[in-house]
C-alpha cells in the first residue's frame, strides 16, 4: 500500500470516528440508579449511572442540579416524588441534566462518593415535629419497631401468617422500609417462597445498598438456590447379616429463574446369605444394582412447584409428576409415580422390582413451633413378570414439639408409620411340594415411636464461628402388628459453612421395627457442593 493510500484511508478512519462519536452518544445513554432513605429530618438520595459518566453538580438555594458529560435515559420520578414529599418538591430530568426542587425551607448539598453522586435534603427540625406531638415520629419509628419485634416473634413461634400479614402492613405504609422488606424476604423464604423472597431483597438492597445484613441474606438465598451436587454414602448391616453399601447422588441445576434440571442416580452393592428370587428359588446373593432419574422442576412466585420425573433401572422406564403448594401456614403435596424401581424389599432390589404409587401430603407449623406432618398414600409393588404382585395402602407422620423453653435445642416428637395390605400375590413354592410363597414379602406394619431430640449448634451456644450442628435422637418404639420394639438411636454431626461444600456424617440404630424383624445398623454421611 502506497504512503498516500495509508494517508487517505487514515483520514479516512478519522472522519468516521468523529461521526460516530456524537451518534454512540445518543443512542447509547446511561441509565440512571436513583435510591434514596429518610431518618428524621434528612433525605438521602443516592445516584449513579450505568455505565458511570461524568458529573458536574451545582446548588442553589432549594435547586440542586446534576450536570453530566453525556445524555441520559429519564427515570421515572413519580414514585421518588410521591414518597420524599416532604423533602422534594418537583424532579425534572431532560437530554444532560437532571434537577431537584426541595420544598420550603429544605437544604440541599452534594458530595461524590464511589461511582455516583449523593444528594442530602435536610429540613428544619421543627418541621418534623408533630403539631399534636412532639415526639410524633421518634413515636412512629417506636411503633414500627414493635412491630417488626412482634413479627420476629410470631414468625420463630410458627404464626408465619400472622407475621407476614403484619410485616404486609408495614411495607405498604412505608415502601422505603428496608429493615421491613428484609424481615418479610426472611417470612416468604421460611414459608417456602424463595422467588419472592429474592425480590423483596433486591428492593430492600436498593433502598440500603450499605447494609451488611441484606447482603449476607441475599449472597445466602443466592447460595442455596445455586446448581448444587449431593453425595450420600450409606452403609447398612441387619441382625441376618445382610450388608448393603448404598450411594446415592443427586443434583440440580437452574435454567433460569421458574425452571430447573434435576437428575439422580443410586448404585448399591447387596451381600446376603439368603434372598428369595422371584422364581422361589433361595440363596445368597452378591452383586450390584443401579437406578437412575432425569426430570424437570418449575417453581412459582407462590411457593408452587411441579415437577416432572422419568426413572429407570435395568429392566424398564417409569415416570412421576408431584406438585407442592404453599399457604402461609402450609405445605401440600400431591403426587403419582409409575414403574419407580424400589429398593426397600431386598427380594425387589435383585429382581428389579419397582412400585405404583399414589400420595398426599401435608405439614404444617403450628403454634409454639409444633411441626405437624402427615402422609397417606396407595402403593402397587410388582417384579418382572409380575405387575402385581401386591396391594397395600400406607400412613405416616410426625408430630414434634421443641422445648427451648425448657432445655434450648431439645425437642419431642411421635412418629407414626403404618402400611395395610389388602392384597398379596401368591405363587407355588418349588421347594416344598403343596406350600406357597409371597414374591413380595410385604406384610402389615403399624410403628408407634416417641423420640427425645436434642440439636447442639455449635454457632448459637458456643458464640464461635464453627458453623457445626449435632442431632441426637433416641426413643422406644413399637410394631402394633408384629408385636415386637425396640430402640430406636440416632445421631449425626454436619459442616453446614457458608461456602461451596457441606457435609456431615451420621449413624442409626432401630430393631424390629423396620420391614421385616431384624436389628439395623446405618452408618452413612452427605457432601453437598454449591456451585
Amino acid at each position: 500500500m502506497s504512503a498516500r493510500l495509508r494517508q487517505f484511508v487514515a483520514a479516512a478512519l478519522a472522519a468516521l470516528l468523529c461521526c460516530a462519536a456524537p451518534l454512540a452518544a445518543q443512542t447509547s445513554k446511561p441509565r440512571l440508579d436513583v435510591t434514596w432513605s429518610s431518618e428524621g429530618p434528612l433525605a438521602n438520595v443516592r445516584i449513579a449511572a450505568v455505565p458511570p459518566v461524568e458529573m458536574r453538580l451545582e446548588t442553589a438555594g432549594r435547586e440542586a442540579v446534576l450536570r453530566f458529560a453525556r445524555p441520559v435515559a429519564a427515570f421515572e420520578s413519580g414514585v421518588l416524588q410521591r414518597d420524599l414529599a416532604r423533602f422534594v418538591e418537583s424532579t425534572a430530568s431532560g437530554f444532560d441534566t437532571l434537577v431537584f426542587v426541595g420544598t420550603a425551607d429544605a437544604t440541599p448539598t452534594m458530595r461524590r462518593e464511589d461511582g455516583g453522586v449523593l444528594l442530602v435534603l435536610r429540613l428544619p427540625e421543627r418541621q418534623v415535629a408533630d403539631e399534636t406531638a412532639p415526639d410524633g415520629i421518634a413515636v412512629e419509628r417506636a411503633e414500627r419497631r414493635l412491630q417488626r419485634l412482634r413479627a420476629l416473634l410470631e414468625a420463630q413461634s410458627g404464626q408465619t401468617d400472622i407475621a407476614r400479614g403484619r410485616l404486609a402492613r408495614l411495607t405498604q405504609e412505608d415502601p422505603s422500609d428496608a429493615e421491613a422488606l428484609a424481615q418479610l424476604a426472611n417470612v416468604e423464604r421460611q414459608i417456602g417462597r424463595p422467588l419472592r423472597a429474592a425480590n423483596l431483597l433486591a428492593r430492600a438492597a436498593a433502598l440500603d445498598p450499605g447494609n451488611a445484613d441484606i447482603a449476607a441474606a441475599r449472597a445466602d438465598l443466592a447460595r442455596v438456590d445455586a446448581a448444587f451436587v449431593r453425595v450420600e454414602p450409606e452403609y447398612r448391616r441387619t441382625s441376618s447379616q445382610e450388608k448393603r453399601y448404598l450411594v446415592g447422588t443427586t443434583a440440580e441445576a437452574p435454567i433460569n429463574l421458574a425452571w430447573r434440571a434435576t437428575a439422580a442416580f443410586d448404585t448399591v452393592q447387596l451381600d446376603s446369605p439368603g434372598v428369595r428370587r422371584a422364581s422361589g428359588q433361595s440363596g445368597a446373593f452378591k452383586g450390584g444394582r443401579q437406578r437412575g432419574a432425569f426430570g424437570l422442576a418449575w417453581r412459582g412466585d407462590e411457593g408452587t412447584r411441579v415437577h416432572g420425573q422419568i426413572f429407570a433401572n435395568t429392566e424398564r422406564l417409569g415416570a412421576g409428576l408431584s406438585s407442592d403448594l404453599v399457604s402461609d401456614l402450609a405445605r401440600y403435596s400431591l403426587g403419582v409415580e409409575l414403574a419407580r424401581p424400589y429398593w426397600d424389599f431386598s427380594e425387589s432390589l435383585v429382581a428389579g422390582g419397582t412400585r405404583d404409587r399414589l400420595f398426599a401430603e401435608y405439614g404444617e407449623r403450628a403454634f409454639l413451633g409444633l411441626d405437624l406432618r402427615l402422609r397417606a398414600g396407595l402403593s402397587r409393588y410388582g417384579l418382572p413378570g409380575l405387575s402385581d404382585g401386591a396391594r397395600s395402602a400406607t400412613l405416616d407422620g410426625e408430630l414434634r414439639l421443641p422445648l427451648d423453653g425448657i432445655v434450648r435445642g431439645a425437642s419431642i416428637a411421635y412418629a407414626f408409620d403404618g402400611e395395610y395390605p389388602w392384597r398379596i400375590a401368591r405363587a407355588a413354592d418349588p421347594t416344598s411340594a403343596g406350600a406357597e410363597y409371597r414374591p413380595i414379602p410385604v406384610r402389615y406394619r403399624e410403628v408407634h415411636a416417641v423420640l427425645a431430640g436434642y440439636t447442639l449448634d455449635f454457632k448459637r451456644v458456643f458464640d464461635t464461628t464453627w458453623p457445626i450442628v449435632a442431632d441426637f435422637s433416641a426413643g422406644p418404639a413399637y410394631d402394633r402388628y408384629g408385636h415386637r420394639g425396640g430402640p430406636l438411636l440416632g445421631a449425626s454431626a454436619s459442616w453446614l459453612g457458608d461456602g461451596a461444600l457441606q457435609g456431615g456424617l451420621r449413624t442409626g440404630y432401630g430393631r424390629g421395627v423396620g420391614r421385616d424383624s431384624s436389628a439395623a445398623t446405618t452408618i452413612g454421611g452427605f457432601l453437598t457442593w454449591r456451585m
